[in-house]
Parts: C-alpha cells; structure tokens; sequence
C-alpha cells in the first residue's frame, strides 16, 4: 500500500469542493422559502457535507476527487481501509470541531468572568485566551505542516489516523514540491499574522467592554484592518468594513472572528454607523 502525494490529495479535496458549492447553490434555491436564518446557516454550512458523505465515504465509495486522483482513504502504517466510524468521526470533526472548541472556551471564559470565587482569575483567564487563539492557528498549522513535510491533510484525520493511499493511476513520488514548500512558508506567516491579529482583537474587545460605559460607538473600527469604520456585517454578527470583509470570504467562505460559515452573497451592509 503505497502512500499517495501531497499534489493529488489536494487535488482531490478541491475537486471535491467545486462539487460541493454546486450542491450548495442547488439545496439553498430549494430551501430558499424557509424564513428561520439560524436553520438556513445549519443546512447551508453543514447539510450538503453529510448528504455528500452518506452516499460516498459513507457508504465505502470513492468521493469524485478520489476517483479522480486515484485514491482511498486508509490507513498505511497498519495496511487497512478506514472502518466507517472512524470517517463519520472525521467529517463531524471537521464540520463542528473547530466551532464548538471555541464556543466551549468562549463559554468557560464568561463563567470565570461572572465568578467571584475562583483563585487566580487573572491568571486563568490569560489560558482561556491563549487557547481561544491557538485553536484556529492550530488548523492553519496542520495545513503548514502538511505543505512542507507531507503531513496528514487536517486536524481531525491527524486524530482518526486517516491516510491516503494510491490504488489507481501512475506510482506517486515522494519527494514534496517547492511550491507546497513555498505555500507551507506562507501559511506560517499567516499563522504569525493570525496570532497578531487575535491578540489585537482580544485587546480591543478588552478595552471596548471597559470603556463601553464612557464612550460611544464611533470607537469600533473594522476587525481586520483596525483603521476603518465598520461598514459591513456577517450573519453572526461581526462586524468588518466591507472591502476586508469581501476579500477575505473570496479566500476563504469564513467569518474572520467565529468561524462561521460565510459567503459574499449573505454579507449585509451598514449605513449610519
């Protein structure tokens, strides 16, 4: 069994994405009627994954970018195909890991807060916030990982020990390509930029909530660029002036702040901030 390369696995989850979107475009003119946003976000952001897992990996099939590149989800070191609870985990762990960590320490971070009991707050406090901030660095590290030294492709494979092995098409070589090389020192500069950036926002957030009695709102500037004045916000309700805002879900369909699930057409402008 032999280890497939980093170049087809990526090909092959972006194959896999460009299905995905089509699927997406397709189930939200269907569910267009359905006037609950919170349910609308539920089924955009996750409905389409789950059908798409239950009638591919689900159900021991290839997904259309694994029968593209040639590819199987396994694992080498034991020369196993992956049981499909181990998938399951997987996908669950990609849909809701990262954002329920964080809404889990967000939570543990206002109990503290509220508390008059606990010894050491301070102290505690400055943990919860280092993990809130490491959490989604530690998804932007994976991928790093992965473009310099052919690691596992995310997080939740790193856990379940989903591999992919190469079963069709012509043998992989080993040998990791300069330019994953150059986009995995690229994706730690955006780690570097990531951990700046949500200790800025921490800061801010800090000073916003103690000085909210004092000031007004004409303080809150836009969280990407910390210059501008809001001028957009996403449907979880964080604000962005409106060209970071754009550019950011054209890279990737993210609230900045959450994480929640974004795309350019639900971002809704602001007048008379």
């Amino acid at each position: 069994m032999q280890a497939a390369n980093q170049a087809e696995i990526l090909r092959a989850h972006q194959r896999d994405d460009e299905f995905l979107k089509e699927l997406d475009k397709k189930l939200m003119k269907c569910l267009s009627k359905i006037k609950n946003k919170k349910i609308l976000t539920f089924l955009q952001s996750n409905a389409v994954r789950l059908m798409y897992f239950m009638f591919t990996s689900g159900s021991g099939n290839l997904t259309l970018g694994e029968e593209y590149t040639g590819i199987t989800q396994a694992n080498i070191r034991d020369r196993k195909i992956v049981p499909i609870n181990a998938r399951l985990l997987c996908l669950l762990m990609e849909i809701f890991g990262e954002r329920e960590l964080i809404k889990i320490v967000d939570k543990f971070k206002n109990s503290v807060s509220a508390s008059t009991e606990i010894n050491y707050k301070d102290d505690l406090l400055n943990i919860l916030n280092i993990l809130r901030r490491f959490i989604p660095v530690a998804v932007v590290l994976q991928k790093c990982l992965f473009y310099l030294v052919n690691f596992r492709f995310s997080i939740s494979q790193q856990i379940t020990g989903i591999d992919y092995a190469k079963i069709s098409g012509m043998s992989p070589t080993n040998d990791v390509n300069l330019g994953l090389k150059l986009l995995g020192l690229i994706s730690l500069v955006q780690c570097a930029l990531q951990i700046r950036q949500s200790s800025i926002s921490d800061d801010q957030d800090d000073e916003l909530q103690a000085g909210s009695d004092s000031t007004n709102e004409s303080s809150v500037k836009c969280q990407l660029c910390f210059s501008t004045k809001p001028s957009a916000v996403t449907p979880c309700g964080h604000l962005f002036c409106w060209n970071c805002l754009a550019e950011w879900v054209r890279v990737q369909s993210q609230c900045p702040s959450c994480r929640e699930h974004v795309t350019s057409s639900r971002i809704v402008p602001l007048h008379n901030l």
